[in-house]
């Protein structure tokens, strides 16, 4: 690969830093300067940045995409069984390197992470100036290792260097390649096969910063929890762990109609829908390090389990419509400042279970979130308020979160 490609690679990520998912532009950048953009009126940049910006997202993934297949070869007429496999583990599904390295055209998902890497990587710069280089831990990194291969382009071996860890060993072959060809080695001290599951540091090394990035919508199927149940107390204290927070909301409605808006939507949308044709009913589940942590220490079994390891009830007022459906919501905080939205990306958009019908009047449901496979995920059941028992004195409107078998 030539320095030409390392430099295109540099800026669409120095770009993407600078102008995030949906954000102006930067106080004097132009738009001439970003691949893919055309020049921005001023006078009409603050009605057409969203759309400029959206665009130039999708285009820059899309370029990394074509860059690192070319690369890899890791693509739909890949010749290699191994590169359609998924592999099922008892607490999840790691889906094949193909699935993992199409990921990158969700290019909502992608610019956040890799603003979301770049943020904790200057925090952590700052807050461990005695601990440089910084020591990232990207789990699931899958055959691109997007966040790891396009931070490479602009911070140096002195200032951070990547652990990727895939349980696919072509997805690791694949990595090694892209970093061979972008003359980037020295940033990445191991890049290795291995279930992220049960992964151990040599020498029992902590990182400054955590990635995982192996979940679907509202948490169904890859091992997510799992992952960051190994891996969060092999960070450095004080570390940064991406994602800060994953919440699944539970709400009832016409799935239809949110659909027909399309992706992206955006939450002002979603406001207005949840006041007139969207019910919340509350959370189902809010996964952070600090719960993670509690399981942990708890010795909650995250390999595999017949029974939740995490149970919620939510109060379901009385319905009259037969066409309601319970769907979940998935809102991803990467770090403080940056968040996937509900219906921002392929990870936000909503589950939608059967149509419930109506509801009796003071009936729960009952969700929890079981380890086991393939079927790893949120599940549900209706129960009557009897059968609830509840410490909490007072009305049933309510969400009672995180309640640890």
């Amino acid at each position: 690969m030539n320095k030409a490609v390392f430099d295109e690679i540099k800026m669409i990520t120095k770009a993407i830093i600078a102008t995030g998912n949906g954000d102006r532009l930067e106080k004097g950048s132009k738009a001439k300067d970003i691949p893919g953009r055309t020049e921005i009126d001023e006078n009409s940049e603050a009605k057409n940045s969203e759309i400029q910006s959206q665009s130039y997202n999708e285009k820059s993934c899309a370029r990394l995409f074509e860059i690192f297949s070319s690369v890899t070869e890791i693509n739909n007429n890949s010749c290699f069984k191994e590169d359609f496999t998924s592999t099922i583990l008892k607490s999840g599904k790691a889906i094949s390197p193909i699935d993992a390295g199409t990921c990158i055209l969700d290019s909502s998902r992608t610019i956040a992470f890799i603003r979301a890497t770049y943020e904790a990587i200057e925090r952590a710069k700052e807050k461990f100036r005695g601990d440089l280089p910084i020591r990232v831990l990207y789990a699931g990194c899958g055959p691109f290792a997007p966040f790891a291969t396009a931070l490479s382009t602009v911070f140096s071996q002195n200032e951070v260097l990547f652990t990727v860890i895939d349980i696919h060993r072509r997805s690791i072959e694949s990595v090694k390649k892209i970093v061979t060809a972008l003359g980037i080695e020295d940033n990445f001290s191991d890049i290795i096969t291995s279930d992220a599951t049960n992964f151990k540091s040599k020498h029992s090394q902590k990182y400054h910063v955590l990635i995982v990035e192996v979940m679907q919508r509202a948490l169904s199927v890859e091992p997510q929890v799992a992952i960051m149940a190994n891996l969060i107390p092999q960070l450095i204290p004080g570390g940064y762990a991406i994602p800060k927070e994953i919440s699944v909301e539970a709400y009832l409605g016409d799935p239809n109609l949110i659909f027909s808006l399309g992706s992206q939507i955006g939450p002002d949308k979603l406001n207005k829908l949840e006041k007139s044709n969207l019910l919340r009913l509350g959370k189902v589940l809010d996964i952070s390090p600090k719960l993670i942590r509690k399981m942990v220490k708890k010795k909650v079994d995250f390999t595999k389990s017949d029974k939740p390891i995490l149970r919620s009830y939510i109060f379901i007022p009385a319905q009259k419509s037969k066409e309601i459906y319970l769907m979940l919501f998935t809102r991803v905080e990467l770090t403080g400042q940056i968040t996937l939205e509900r219906m921002s990306s392929g990870i936000t958009i909503p589950v939608v279970f059967t149509k419930l019908g109506p509801f009796k009047e003071s009936e729960f449901i009952e969700f929890g979130y079981t380890i086991d496979g393939d079927k790893t995920g949120i599940r549900y059941r209706a129960i009557r308020k009897e059968s609830v028992k509840l410490k909490i004195k007072g009305l049933f409107n309510f969400i009672i979160t995180n309640v640890i078998r």
